[in-house]
């Protein structure tokens, strides 16, 4: 984020940089210092996995008891490849899920190997 003084005509503009947290995308906003800007409210959280199912859903555990069962298996082979590889072993797997704007990702898997 930086910021600029204002011009004759004008008042003091802020250009942030930020990045997609699931695709990696970059974004930049140039805006007056004076406006607000919308924030998104991002949540990580960890999960035990207890499975996959047939169409390569994970059956996750929640600290707090709770099961959630709408998590596709991630698409990066490696975090995939880890996780498989700890339920065909029969260990304890917990990924931590990020989640914001009604999406969710897995970006880190824990096997207690």
């Amino acid at each position: 984020m930086a910021t600029s003084a204002p011009g004759k005509h004008g008042h003091a503009k802020v250009h942030i940089v930020g990045y997609d947290i699931f695709t990696g995308k970059k974004y930049e906003e140039a805006t007056p210092a004076t406006h607000n800007v919308q924030v998104p409210e991002v949540t990580k959280t960890d999960y035990l996995v207890m499975g996959e199912s047939y169409d390569h859903f994970m059956s996750l555990l929640s600290i707090d008891g709770r099961m959630k069962q709408d998590l596709r298996m991630p698409g990066d082979v490696k975090l995939a490849g880890k996780i498989r590889a700890g339920l065909d072993a029969g260990r304890d797997v917990t990924v931590t899920v990020l989640g914001a704007v009604e999406q969710e990702i897995v970006i880190f898997v824990k096997d207690a190997a």
